[in-house]
């Protein structure tokens, strides 16, 4: 993601389960050299000098960087359930019901769900590289989501075929 501020850029990524898990214990600013990649600014990216950075600045960090995350996680459940059933019953994709941000943040859950899950619903890859606690949060709680639907469904076709 990329933030212009006083003529600087800053480039960040989305929440993580562990930015998400420092804000949960209120160590906000702990997060950010997780979330930091990049900027524009003529000092070393470190936590020294991140900590000096505006108030507001590191607000509109924090605040975008969890925007996908809230999104996703503020969709009903089972709307989106039912949503992830449909897609394996139907090859086009109807995001009837959803509007328009939450389809955009969906689109990019879908897409990321490829080559992860084995013919028994294990998860075998990690849609972004580093550890669990790396991984994006949005993307691990669609994701959590779909397992649970694939898995019905693999057991569904076992149970057909006994």
């Amino acid at each position: 993601m990329l933030l212009e501020y006083d003529n600087e850029l800053f480039i960040f990524r989305e929440d993580t389960i562990r930015t998400l898990e420092l804000r949960r214990q209120g160590r906000v600013i702990e997060a950010l050299p997780y979330l930091l990649q990049s900027w524009t600014l003529k000092d070393e990216l470190n936590f020294r000098n991140i900590i000096r950075l505006k108030p507001e600045l590191i607000e509109n960090i924090l605040n975008k960087a969890i925007e996908g995350y809230l999104i996703i996680t503020n969709i009903d459940r089972l709307k989106l359930e039912m949503f992830i059933k449909s897609t394996f019953i139907s090859s086009e994709i109807n995001f009837y019901g959803f509007e328009e941000n939450e389809i955009e943040h969906i689109k990019q859950c879908l897409l990321i769900k490829n080559n992860l899950f084995d013919h028994r619903g294990n998860m075998i890859n990690f849609p972004e590289g580093g550890s669990f606690l790396d991984q994006n949060a949005k993307y691990m709680y669609f994701l959590n989501i779909y397992r649970k639907i694939l898995i019905e469904k693999i057991n569904e076709e076992n149970n057909k075929r006994r």
